[in-house]
């Protein structure tokens, strides 16, 4: 016999069934944890290295380049690395596969080490190269909502 001709034939029992359903799916939607801002991990790392009066051109091939082809060649795991050069500013983000937290510092201390081993930078460079784990819970937004019209802003 099928299910539809059983809930036919018994319909006070298909209705106590789904009632039981709904009570412990209410019940298991009230327990269930929840946070207002869950800690993300997001196994991404960001290299910045500041180069003031520089065109980002020259950023681009004197700073960024180098930086980026010694990351390539000495950390392992990296899953995608892209970079922006503007004016005076170098930032690149490098971000790893799947990989544990262990696993996770080791591939940031192996681009630290990389980013040190890094001969060709001009000497005008501020400080060295500043490598830091991405961190998306600081001031970073999960939504931004712009609100647009054609009213003067006194009214």
């Amino acid at each position: 016999m099928s299910i539809p001709k059983i809930s036919v034939n018994n319909p006070v029992l298909a209705n106590l069934l789904m009632i039981i359903i709904i009570v412990f799916g209410l019940y298991a939607w009230m327990n269930l944890p929840r946070e207002l801002t869950p800690e993300v991990s997001v196994q991404s790392a960001v290299v910045t290295t500041l180069y003031p009066g520089a065109s980002p051109e020259e950023v681009e091939m004197l700073v960024t380049a180098p930086i980026e082809d010694d990351i390539e060649e000495n950390v392992n795991k990296v899953d995608l690395l892209f970079s922006t050069s503007s004016e005076g500013r170098s930032v690149i983000f490098v971000d790893f596969e799947e990989i544990s937290d262990r696993d996770f510092d080791k591939e940031l201390e192996n681009i630290r080490t990389a980013v040190e081993q890094v001969n060709e930078l001009p000497e005008e460079i501020l400080d060295n190269p500043r490598v830091q784990e991405f961190d998306i819970s600081f001031g970073f937004p999960i939504l931004t909502i712009v609100v647009g019209g054609n009213i003067a802003e006194t009214q």
